[in-house]
């Protein structure tokens, strides 16, 4: 199962690059890339920097989200916070609850790349209008999306280490 969360990782990351490829060429040679509230520009890139930074944020930052959660509890347990982490790690829960912290990693990796890749393409958008003008009832939209995915994966986890008697899901 954990296997084809990293498959399911990495295939989101590629669509989120070959999208930010193939969508970045519509863009001005200087993008307007922070809006103020009203969706009026105020912060502006380079076309070349921005693609670099959109792609940087959108693949090495969920990257960077998985594999801390994957590898830094099995490298470093004590910098492990989750409730009751002494029972989740003791042995015989061990295996599992990293197993369960990297699913966790890998769901978070998956909705921040596709959060980045949303914000690019709005970002396109914007900077499709003359003047360019950012769509602020998407964004929020976007937002509360996000927060509300990312709340119930917050959830889960919480769920899954629920008071070390036991009772947590298995997994």
């Amino acid at each position: 199962m954990r296997h084809l969360l990293y498959v399911a990782l990495a295939v989101v990351l590629a669509i989120v690059a070959a999208v930010i490829l193939g969508t970045s060429g519509t863009l001005p040679p200087i993008v307007a890339s922070h809006f103020a509230l009203g969706g009026r520009p105020n912060g502006w890139m380079s076309h070349d920097f921005y693609v670099i930074f959109i792609l940087g944020v959108g693949i090495a930052v969920p990257l960077f989200i998985a594999l801390a959660m994957s590898w830094l509890p099995r490298i470093a347990p004590r910098l492990v916070n989750a409730p009751n982490k002494d029972y989740w790690l003791a042995e015989p829960r061990r295996e599992a609850s990293l197993g369960a912290l990297s699913t966790f990693g890998c769901l978070i990796g998956m909705l921040v790349g596709l959060f980045v890749l949303a914000i690019h393409l709005l970002t396109v958008n914007a900077n499709a209008q003359v003047p360019p003008r950012l769509d602020e009832s998407l964004l929020v939209a976007l937002l509360v999306v996000f927060v509300v995915s990312l709340v119930a994966i917050i959830i889960g986890v919480f769920v899954r280490f629920r008071a070390g008697t036991g009772r947590g899901m298995q997994g």
